[in-house]
């Protein structure tokens, strides 16, 4: 479901590279940290050298895009990736998630946000004429909630795609 909602991408990046080489290339490139909720709030003043941070293996990856001190971009998705050596070609299978597990607790909260006000509404519609207005009101403000984070995490996927693409292929073509 979370692919059809373009919340999930997967891809595979070839390279001629052999697997050590690539990975320690890769780790110059990141740097290491969590990547957890915890690690978010004071990320952006923390001293950093390169553009993303995560942790690197020989066998697997766990990456993200760093925020900047004005950085207007939230970068919420994650990369996670594996490492496939197969004669001459390395693979790189990735699968990038935006859609994090304290987006669980954001969504549950408006559903319960909504039933409430359902539940007010239905309640106050037999004594106040106003309550049709101000259930369509906060219905919209509801939606606006839901959408405005989803069309984020949409776009930050995209992005952490495109920018993984790119550092991969730089990454391959340095020698």
């Amino acid at each position: 479901m979370l692919k059809q909602l373009k919340l999930l991408d997967q891809f595979r990046f070839e390279s001629s590279l052999d697997k050590e080489t690539f990975v320690s290339r890769l780790k110059e490139n990141v740097d290491f940290g969590e990547v957890g909720f915890t690690s978010e709030a004071f990320e952006q003043f923390e001293a950093r050298t390169n553009w993303f941070k995560g942790t690197v293996s020989s066998e697997a990856f766990v990456i993200k895009k760093r925020r900047g001190p004005f950085d207007v971009h939230l970068s919420k998705a994650v990369a996670k990736g594996t490492f496939q050596q197969k004669e001459n070609t390395l693979f790189i299978d990735t699968t990038i998630n935006s859609f994090r597990t304290r987006m669980y607790l954001y969504y549950g909260f408006l559903c319960l946000l909504l039933m409430a006000i359902l539940w007010l509404g239905f309640l106050a519609s037999s004594e106040i004429k106003l309550a049709p207005v101000a259930i369509t009101s906060a219905a919209i403000s509801l939606v606006l909630l839901a959408i405005i984070p989803y069309f984020l995490m949409v776009k930050s996927t995209a992005r952490l795609k495109r920018e993984l693409l790119l550092l991969f292929h730089k990454i391959s073509k340095h020698e």
